[in-house]
Formats: structure tokens, C-alpha cells, sequence
């Protein structure tokens, strides 16, 4: 579980740091239906890019990989 223990304190954090980014927005502007259809984007978004990331990363991981094999 410690191993793990860094990737949780990032996720608090990252979510932590979002919810404040929302909260001010909506101070600043009073729009909460603004705020609720960007966040469904956003959301609708997320698997998308999830897909492109993990597909990044493993073509740098295999490319390092065969660097270091090389």
C-alpha cells in the first residue's frame, strides 16, 4: 500500500485544486449552468483522452525500452 501512497495524495490533491478552479469561477461569474455543461464536457471528454495518453505513454515506454535493449 505505500507504493500507492503518492498516486492517492496527487489524486486529492489534482481534485482538490479543480474544486477550488470551479468554486471561483462560480464566485466570480454566478453561473452555475455555465459551469455544469463545460464540467459534461469535460467529463464526456475524459475516456478520449485517457485512450491518448496511455497510448503516448506506451509507445515512450516501449521506445525507451528498446534503447536501453539496444
Amino acid at each position: 500500500m505505500k507504493r500507492f501512497q503518492w498516486q492517492v495524495v496527487a489524486g486529492c490533491v489534482l481534485l482538490g485544486i479543480s474544486c477550488s478552479i470551479y468554486a471561483l469561477h462560480y464566485v466570480i461569474f454566478r453561473d452555475m449552468h455555465h459551469i455544469l455543461i463545460f464540467m459534461m464536457g469535460d467529463l464526456a471528454f475524459l475516456p478520449a483522452e485517457v485512450l491518448m495518453v496511455t497510448l503516448i505513454i506506451d509507445q515512450v515506454l516501449k521506445t525507451r525500452e528498446k534503447k536501453s535493449n539496444a
